[in-house]
């Protein structure tokens, strides 16, 4: 006599899948009834729709104003940046109805112009 063991059977899935989609559907649906009552915790009580004061509008406008400082013009007799003098290293041969004058400094240079400066509020 061989005494063989019978497995049990194997139970369906589908209720256990079954019980498990009602549960949380039946959660689900106290949770909704929760918040349409305004009883949520995390929300906080709900307001009415119609009873909101209309939202006043700020205009805000951004007024940017540059202010350029020019250095002041220089004299008509001073000689401008773009001229520049020219002198000789080499003597010259003077002749003697012609007294030769002795040659100039040169000019020198003119200032640098003042940096540009702004002023925003």
């Amino acid at each position: 006599m061989t005494t063989e063991r019978r497995r049990p059977a194997k139970l369906p899935a589908w209720p256990v899948a079954a019980g498990t989609a009602g549960t949380f559907l039946a959660a689900l649906a106290f949770l909704a009834g929760q918040v349409r009552d305004g009883r949520d915790a995390a929300l906080g009580p709900a307001e009415p729709v119609a009873a909101a004061a209309p939202r006043q509008i700020v205009v805000r406008r951004v007024v940017r104003r540059v202010v350029i400082h020019h250095p002041a013009p220089r004299a008509a007799g001073a000689p401008s940046a773009g001229a520049a003098t020219v002198t000789s290293g080499a003597p010259v041969a003077a002749t003697a109805s012609a007294p030769v004058a002795a040659p100039a400094p040169p000019a020198a240079a003119p200032p640098a112009p003042a940096p540009l400066t702004t002023r925003s509020s």
